[in-house]
């Protein structure tokens, strides 16, 4: 059952949201940009490390996006620590990810294609058991340094490989409600507020 009774956090949970939305986006685009640059054989050594680190924080900035979209839907940030929090989460974005490719196989199934969208085998809701765990485990190498993110223990090309089309769709169904806000619009709390004008 929601409750928004806690309407500072409602608030802080919703400008959170927006922020983690425009950051998503600001990734997802230099990714874009530098993968048509890789692909074109056009990119350098920095121009790669730009790649990977873009591609990080669009998959670290999608996933936070989430983890404060399910605690709003909730009504509450609680639960979502520790061991069972993970838990929690990875269960949150499995049923989120089949609910969104369930619908657009249902929509493909009646015909009603969106221009980009492949077909309806693309879309079989039948998302990977180790999808979510993958995901976060992906997410925690981009908060905290921790060296498989550089030995390839933890392998972005691979996680690109199996799983880039769940969180492209993850992506597009955020975006396609957040993203028609106007930023500049919006309470954005301490983030609107923050300066590096010296005060005394």
């Amino acid at each position: 059952m929601k409750d928004f009774s806690d309407s500072d956090l409602d608030a802080s949970l919703i400008a959170t949201i927006h922020h983690e939305s425009f950051l998503a986006k600001i990734s997802f685009d230099d990714f874009a940009r530098l993968g048509s640059k890789q692909v074109m054989n056009d990119l350098d050594a920095v121009g790669q490390v730009q790649l990977f680190s873009a591609y990080s924080a669009f998959l670290h900035h999608l996933y936070e996006l989430y983890v404060a979209l399910f605690m709003r839907d909730q009504g509450s940030d609680a639960g979502f620590g520790g061991y069972e929090g993970a838990k929690k989460k990875d269960a949150l974005f499995t049923a989120e990810t089949h609910r969104i490719f369930s619908s657009i196989h249902e929509r493909l199934s009646r015909g009603k294609r969106q221009g980009w969208e492949n077909d309806t085998a693309y879309y079989e809701p039948n998302i990977p058991e180790d999808f979510s765990k993958k995901f976060r485990t992906i997410r925690n190498s981009t908060a905290h340094a921790i060296t498989e993110r550089a030995s390839g223990k933890i392998d972005l090309s691979d996680f690109y490989r199996d799983y880039h089309k769940y969180v492209c769709e993850l992506y597009r169904a955020a975006s396609s409600y957040w993203e028609r806000f106007d930023i500049s619009q919006l309470d954005m709390q301490a983030i609107g507020r923050f300066s590096v004008v010296v005060r005394k």
